[in-house]
């Protein structure tokens, strides 16, 4: 196991190395996407767009689960959240409102982990978690993100250790020996998938400035840098944070959306909301 535990760790070292070199704000984008991922881990699998969507505008739609996209929106920012989770876990959780004598026992049997490796103490938390059994809707997608921030507690570059992409066998297991294994193997694809996700928005970037069908090229770039540091654009957020007339955003992002660039994802005339039209 100490060797599958370090090609793991150096994985995810090399996926940190990786991050920093990254656009700015690209975690995210990933966060987004692990989120989704782990509403698999729910009653109702949420997609990335419907989940851009709700972040911006709190729109669902007849085929989507109210419940599923806050529950997913809510995994979003818990995994980028800055606060350590362990400083007060009912409210990391949003559970101050409860009795918290079972949540305030398993934060302290977690803690008293502390000498281990950070992935390894991450798994054992989310063990601990499975087996209060603390019976909210919701508590499986809950323990899941506690033990993927907990394995960043090593670092302050990246808020979480992207996990659910292997789908739901590292957050299951008989033994604790079949736990960890499937935990570090999960680990190590999620991470890979990461990284892959990273280099495809870099080549996005690259293509999008390519791009020859726009009115001019300080407006294109700097509508392509807010792409790579937001989940999703719309009119008002690139006005704000460009400076540029709505005029000439909204031309800007028509031409980048008929040249296959970028897709709008509500289908309106107005109100419209654009993402980066990735491979992944």
């Amino acid at each position: 196991m100490a060797y599958e535990l370090a090609a793991t760790s150096i994985r995810w070292g090399r996926f940190i190395d990786r991050f920093k070199r990254a656009p700015k704000g690209l975690q995210q984008h990933l966060a987004i996407r692990e989120a989704c991922d782990l509403s698999w881990l729910g009653d109702h699998p949420v997609q990335p767009e419907r989940v851009s969507l709700w972040l911006a505008m709190r729109t669902s739609s007849i085929t989507y689960d109210l419940n599923a996209l806050q529950q997913t929106a809510w995994t979003v920012r818990h995994l980028l959240s800055a606060t350590d989770p362990l400083d007060d876990l009912q409210a990391f959780l949003d559970r101050k409102q409860e009795a918290g004598g079972d949540i305030d026992r398993c934060s302290a049997i977690i803690m008293q982990a502390s000498g281990l490796s950070p992935i390894v103490r991450a798994c054992y938390a989310h063990s601990i978690w499975t087996l209060a059994e603390l019976g909210k809707h919701g508590a499986r997608i809950e323990g899941a993100v506690l033990a993927q921030r907990l394995a960043s507690s090593f670092t302050s570059d990246t808020g979480f250790l992207p996990m659910a992409s292997a789908g739901s066998a590292p957050f299951s297991g008989a033994s604790a020996y079949q736990r960890l294994v499937r935990w570090l193997d999960g680990a190590g694809a999620s991470i890979l998938r990461a990284m892959r996700i990273l280099d495809d928005y870099e080549h996005w970037g690259h293509l999008a400035r390519a791009s020859q069908a726009i009115f001019k090229v300080e407006t294109r770039d700097a509508l392509i840098d807010l792409f790579l540091c937001a989940p999703y654009v719309t009119t008002a957020l690139a006005m704000d944070r460009t400076g540029l007339s709505k005029t000439s955003i909204v031309r800007h992002l028509t031409a980048l959306q008929d040249n296959g660039i970028v897709r709008e994802i509500t289908g309106q005339n107005r109100f419209k909301i654009w993402v980066p039209k990735s491979g992944h």
